[in-house]
């Protein structure tokens, strides 16, 4: 195996016209991390790098950080997942935009990527 650089639907986080609305966390407290359940993510004195790492989880794709945010934040988001078919609440996208002034886009990006140059089932002792 081997690492690869390869060109991938991606999404780009950057903060929304309005700037961001997220928490900035000054003396963090017992929690930290994140909280959640289907359609409802909650974090405590995360990073960038950490939500970025937990969007990549929500949406399935590798995500970019292009906010330019330093320090610590908690936020609260609420979704409405694609099987809600009320039309109940807003997609992860717009929640992302409305709640916390982020957003997310759709990029081709350059992702570091895992190659399997060989693979061969085990021989008998």
């Amino acid at each position: 195996m081997h690492h690869e650089a390869r060109e991938l639907t991606s999404y780009a986080l950057t903060v929304a016209k309005g700037g961001a609305k997220l928490n900035v966390v000054t003396v963090p407290g017992e929690q930290l991390g994140f909280r959640g359940s289907r359609g409802h993510n909650q974090g405590f004195a995360i990073t960038m790098p950490m939500f970025v790492k937990e969007l990549e989880r929500l949406t399935g794709r590798p995500v970019i950080d292009r906010t330019g945010l330093t320090g610590k934040y908690d936020y609260v988001l609420d979704w409405s997942l694609d099987s809600d078919t009320s039309g109940a609440g807003p997609t992860i996208f717009t929640a992302l935009q409305e709640q916390l002034g982020l957003r997310l886009e759709s990029v081709k990006a350059a992702v570091d990527t895992v190659v399997i140059d060989h693979i061969a089932r085990p021989s008998q002792n």
